[in-house]
């Protein structure tokens, strides 16, 4: 993650090929927490609309296997297009569109074919403690779908930051683990051995 006089950057990669389908059924929430803990009142959604969770529904589209296709985050661009920004109790909600929006959201692959989320969010809408900290957690959706195949398992979640403009400076962290990239040090990671078992679910601590 990084900041520059007006932006928070943060960018992470899900490197656990069997979690893509389930972030295409069920979207990703972004949670920011100005007590340090995990607190959902100011929650970035991505997720599908209604009308394309309707249109699933009606023609039973099967989610194909991500896993064995280079095309994830395009597909995933595709499908996860509508953001909600909750911001204690007040909602926004937009249809991804570059550059239209202060809110930014996008999903493409690294080097390794690995799905990267990048976001860029105004500094102004996140709340932060009196010592410049706070909380963030991405978790998966609720599936409005059946139970998926495969594994929900966040060994290979890992986090890194690329800053973008001039002037940029990356925040500090605090807590154990982490993983590849190693800008970002979590406060717990909670893998699920199955799809219907607990959803992915990655918190840290920062500080600006």
């Amino acid at each position: 993650m990084a900041v520059n006089d007006t932006n928070f950057f943060f960018t992470a990669t899900l490197s656990d090929r069997s979690s893509y389908q389930r972030v295409m059924r069920s979207g990703l929430n972004l949670y920011f927490d100005p007590q340090g803990k995990k607190g959902k009142k100011y929650a970035l959604k991505i997720e599908r609309s209604t009308d394309q969770l309707n249109r699933q529904s009606l023609q039973g589209i099967q989610t194909p296997d991500l896993a064995m296709q280079g095309n994830v985050a395009a597909a995933i661009n595709n499908v996860l297009k509508k953001v909600t920004w909750n911001a204690n109790g007040e909602a926004f909600t937009f249809y991804r569109s570059p550059h239209l929006y202060s809110i930014e959201v996008n999903f493409t692959t690294n080097d390794y074919n690995e799905l990267v989320l990048e976001l860029q969010m105004p500094l102004k809408e996140i709340p932060v403690a009196d010592d410049q900290t706070f909380s963030t957690g991405l978790e998966t959706g609720n599936s409005p779908s059946s139970p998926m195949r495969g594994s929900g398992s966040m060994s290979g979640f890992s986090s890194s930051g690329r800053g973008k403009g001039s002037g940029g400076r990356m925040g500090g962290m605090s807590g154990g683990g982490g993983g590849r990239g190693g800008q970002m040090k979590g406060m717990s990671q909670r893998p699920g051995g199955t799809a219907s078992s607990a959803a992915i679910s990655s918190w840290f601590k920062v500080a600006l």
